[in-house]
């Protein structure tokens, strides 16, 4: 009965999720089948009791062909050049700290929340972590979810767009182009998938099962063992699939009670996404980094949103991933440091 159930959920949220990427194909948009299936899940999930969420085994499912997919762009003059992402890294690190600061001054004093809301409201990653520690200390968690979940939703929904004005990456309707492996490079890919399913389950770190993956998936590639990767059209799934999943963030929320949080959510939204752009553009010049790609990694849209805009806009993943996974791990060991700080009997 529940297998039956968990069925039915996955059957409705993909429909109405290939409905949402229907229309916004149809009108031209940016990322459709990311955006559309998360716009369509939202708006039904604040108007209708049924649950068109994607069960849990969904998003398992999505972590590791994420990572393989991310994988599949490492090559050897790009790891080579690895070493030369440290000022990146340092910008990023800079980046989440003020914007933290300034989000905790946003939510203090322009929305009214109480310290500790405000300031795990205003992290820029570890949507899952940072909402249960500010809970644990008395923070307010029906606001902090709404806050992150309406975040992620603005931030990936705007940075195609400043893309697509900013540059010549038409990302109307992007998908990777079709790839030429043989069953045998399938299979090596396959084996990724499921090797980076099994161990990263059992280790006690954030999207385990994405980033061995990727770990795995990047081996093969840069050993030249393989140089598939995943077909666009399993592409086109995980990015229904993840839009589903964002969008389903808002269910259990009614418009009424929740119309002051969720402005005051994107008002902070457009902040950041402004903060971002105006520091990749300070910052790319200097740093000798493409803008869009600066600007990927500064955006604090969610490590596997993000990961799938730069891999469907073709801009440059590894260094993408590289700044997203250490921004995630340096919030998680260093902002809860910065909370006891502030906030010293």
């Amino acid at each position: 009965m529940i297998a039956l159930r968990t069925l039915l959920h996955i059957l409705a949220a993909g429909s109405i999720g290939l409905v949402g990427a229907a229309a916004f194909v149809w009108a031209g948009a940016p990322l459709p089948w990311m955006l559309g299936p998360m716009f369509a899940t939202a708006l039904l999930t604040m108007t209708t009791p049924f649950p068109w969420r994607m069960p849990r085994a969904a998003r398992t499912f999505a972590r590791p062909v994420i990572g393989v997919l991310a994988g599949s762009t490492f090559t050897s003059a790009l790891f080579a050049n690895a070493a030369d992402w440290w000022p990146a890294l340092l910008v990023v690190a800079i980046f989440a700290v003020v914007s933290t600061l300034g989000g905790y001054l946003f939510f203090r004093h322009a929305c009214r929340f109480d310290a500790t809301t405000s300031f795990f409201a205003s992290t820029p990653a570890g949507l899952n972590e940072m909402t249960l520690l500010g809970d644990s200390l008395g923070g307010d968690l029906k606001a902090l979810v709404l806050i992150h979940a309406t975040r992620i939703v603005a931030v990936v929904s705007i940075i195609p767009l400043i893309v697509r004005t900013s540059s010549e990456v038409d990302v109307s309707a992007l998908m990777p182009e079709p790839s030429t492996g043989q069953l045998s490079d399938w299979l090596i890919l396959a084996a990724c998938g499921a090797g980076g399913y099994l161990v990263g389950t059992r280790l006690p770190i954030p999207a385990g099962p994405m980033l061995v993956s990727l770990f795995f998936s990047a081996c093969v590639h840069l050993a030249q063992i393989t140089e598939a990767a995943p077909p666009s059209w399993l592409v086109s799934g995980v990015q229904v699939i993840i839009g589903c999943i964002a969008g389903a963030r808002f269910a259990g929320i009614r418009w009424r009670e929740a119309q002051s949080i969720v402005l005051g959510s994107v008002g902070w939204a457009l902040l950041i996404v402004g903060a971002a752009f105006l520091t990749a553009y300070a910052a790319s010049g200097p740093l000798g980094l493409p803008f869009n790609s600066l600007l990927l990694s500064l955006a604090p849209g969610g490590m596997l949103e993000m990961t799938l805009i730069a891999y469907a806009l073709g801009i440059e993943v590894a260094f993408v991933i590289a700044c997203q996974i250490f921004r995630n791990v340096f919030t998680l060991l260093t902002l809860p440091h910065l909370y006891r700080l502030l906030h010293r009997d």
